[in-house]
């Protein structure tokens, strides 16, 4: 008996002793021993690295990556001395904090619009900075309070609500639009027989799939209002002879399981694979008719460039009887329009795609909220500066 539990005790350790040099190796094959070049411009995290080029600020500008993809020798020993606590995010803060300080650059720009951790970061650098929203907001992410962040923030948000919400916690914030969809100018043609599906398609593992629960709901439950409105709106495009494209978003090993997931092989849908450029896809969003999609950014980006776009933001409906992502926060998250839906009904969806359908022109739908999104092109640090003097 004794000998079990000491086997069992010697496992336990050397389980946690490799663990830990597994870490450690880990680390080590990812410090760099050059100083971080300092620049004027500093971006926040490699997922914003594209904000270099929307600027193009390229050779003008450092990339912090904050997702421990690399650490730096010599910034891990500056920031020896400002340890104040040995726990492990507190180590990586001081980190962070330490390269920021280091480079000193006059403006740092990220993309991470909704995550507390890097607001406090930057609560003491004095430089500019800029948070540009994008991503979708539900109710349930987080909102910055003005001791949370640096004064010299400013959050420049996706639709007017959002930004009127910030102000209103004393935060500087700018509706702004989407970013990506300001730096690629508009077309004016259209096709009127184009609908395009937008997928929000993740692939999981078995295990992930068990593992998954996102605002009380399984993978099951969080994904079967995607595939529903695809069974929706193929039965609007068939009553009105129109053409559905599925615009895919899954990389290229994985396109055949998304096909898989939306059953696509029976249905007279058009594949399109995930767009190489910015310009590529919005390009040929322009062009569409209709522009179909349950609560992804990119609708809110459609609904910028003047297209015809149906929000189906009704995810969560069947199980609360409410929507738990909906269009807007000031709307209620049971209720409908004339271009969304935060209410689950297959009937009221084809109605509503039916009346957008028969309107010829956005023009003729005469909801105010068609001009939630801002849309600012050319794009550049001239007009922020011009927007920022004219809002403060």
């Amino acid at each position: 008996m004794f000998l079990i539990k000491y086997l069992n005790n010697s496992i336990v350790i050397i389980k946690s002793i490799q663990k830990s040099l597994n870490l450690l190796i880990s680390i080590i094959s990812k410090i760099k021993f050059d100083l971080p070049t300092k620049n004027k411009y500093l971006i926040l995290d490699e997922k914003s690295k594209t904000l270099v080029d929307l600027f193009n600020i390229k050779g003008k500008c450092s990339i912090l990556k904050t997702s421990q993809e690399e650490f730096n020798f010599w910034i891990i020993l500056f920031s020896l001395s400002k340890i104040d606590s040995l726990k492990l995010s507190n180590i990586y803060k001081t980190y962070l904090r330490t390269y920021i300080s280091y480079i000193n650059p006059e403006l740092i720009m990220t993309y991470l619009h909704n995550n507390p951790y890097f607001w406090k970061i930057c609560e003491e650098v004095k430089s500019n900075f800029y948070i540009f929203q994008n991503g979708y907001c539900s109710p349930t992410d987080p909102l910055p309070k003005k001791f949370e962040t640096s004064k010299n923030s400013i959050f420049f948000t996706l639709t007017r609500e959002r930004s009127n919400i910030l102000k209103k916690n004393g935060i500087r914030s700018i509706p702004f639009g989407s970013i990506q969809s300001n730096s690629i100018a508009k077309l004016k043609t259209t096709n009127s027989k184009k609908i395009v599906f937008v997928s929000q398609f993740r692939y999981k593992s078995y295990l992930e799939k068990t593992n998954f629960s996102r605002d009380n709901l399984s993978y099951e439950q969080w994904n079967s209002y995607d595939t529903n409105l695809l069974e929706i709106v193929n039965k609007f495009a068939n009553i009105f002879d129109l053409e559905l494209y599925f615009m895919g978003i899954a990389p290229h090993n994985k396109i055949n399981n998304e096909k898989i997931f939306f059953n696509l092989k029976n249905k007279n849908i058009i594949y399109l694979k995930k767009f190489k450029s910015l310009r590529e896809k919005f390009e040929f969003l322009d062009k569409s008719h209709i522009v179909v999609g349950v609560d992804s950014a990119l609708l809110y980006e459609c609904l910028g460039r003047n297209i015809k776009t149906f929000f189906g933001t009704f995810r969560g409906y069947k199980e609360f009887n409410y929507s738990i992502r909906p269009f807007l926060e000031s709307i209620p998250n049971n209720g409908f329009g004339e271009f969304w839906t935060n209410k689950y009904d297959e009937e009221l969806i084809l109605k509503i795609l039916s009346g957008m359908h028969l309107n010829s022109s956005k023009r003729e739908l005469k909801s105010k909220l068609y001009e939630e999104v801002p849309y600012f092109n050319p794009m550049n640090f001239e007009l922020i500066d011009k927007l920022n003097k004219k809002i403060y």
